[in-house]
């Protein structure tokens, strides 16, 4: 009887440290930047947000909902997955959920499963690293109240049949990860665009030369013709913007603000 009560005891002991060593995440969930700076966007306009886990664990199935606050996105309009989730059996971006997991929120949820069919596709292993998984698209609010200002729109999603986050192997679902989002900051340019209409093109280049040369106008507001982000205007921007067209890196904010 004593005997049978030590076993007892070690095998509850044991499961229990088991399962607290176990439920201590090491993955993260990245909504945006991977450092979590803000997001400089545009009122009324698409924007996408990156989608990324770092990571030990491995995964052969993933629910990742990403919730958003309706005052400041106005529509979800679905994702773009990269390798490996190209390569999964099934991989979709769920309905949007109204109200959830709040009110005044609506969630939309990556869902994935790598093998479901029996052929080997390739699981996700991060390794350790910062893996770029998907993006979510979506739209901004045409309130021009928000201009030059920083919200936070993002939260933990919740879908009524999947729940929170899940990040799972092998019939095991590991701890749940730890989520991080960026905020986004609002302006009413994009960069590059030098002359204001609204696209980026061969137009600019023409345009900041012009005023370089002291022949044309003023860039309104002058960061538009910031092309490379080091928040100065200047023949850089042009020799960018000439190598954006034939293939280079494409315009983006400067931490200007």
């Amino acid at each position: 009887m004593l005997t049978i009560r030590i076993l007892s005891i070690f095998i509850i002991s044991f499961f229990t440290l088991e399962f607290s060593a176990s439920s201590q995440s090491n993955t993260y969930v990245i909504f945006g930047n991977p450092d979590a700076t803000p997001i400089y966007v545009c009122i009324d306009s698409d924007i996408g947000i990156e989608l990324r886990v770092c990571s030990f664990d491995t995964a052969a199935f993933i629910h990742i909902p990403l919730a958003s606050n309706d005052s400041i996105i106005v529509s979800r309009d679905g994702v773009e997955f990269n390798y490996p989730l190209t390569e999964w059996d099934d991989v979709r971006f769920l309905n949007p959920d109204p109200d959830s997991p709040i009110p005044g929120y609506t969630n939309q949820s990556v869902l994935g499963f790598c093998d479901i069919y029996g052929g080997p596709n390739p699981l996700l292993i991060p390794g350790g690293d910062t893996v770029l998984i998907a993006d979510y698209f979506m739209h901004t609010t045409g309130d021009t109240a928000y201009l030059y200002s920083l919200v936070c729109p993002f939260m933990e999603g919740y879908n009524p049949a999947n729940g929170g986050i899940i990040f799972g192997s092998g019939g095991v679902i590991n701890p749940p990860p730890i989520p991080t989002f960026s905020c986004l900051f609002f302006v009413d340019y994009y960069p590059g665009d030098a002359n204001g209409d609204g696209l980026v093109n061969g137009l600019d280049v023409v345009f900041l030369v012009s005023y370089f040369r002291g022949s044309g106008p003023t860039p309104a507001p002058m960061l538009a013709a910031d092309a490379n982000g080091d928040c100065m205007v200047n023949g850089v921007d042009v020799v960018y913007l000439v190598a954006y067209f034939k293939g280079g890196p494409e315009p983006f904010y400067g931490d200007c603000y």
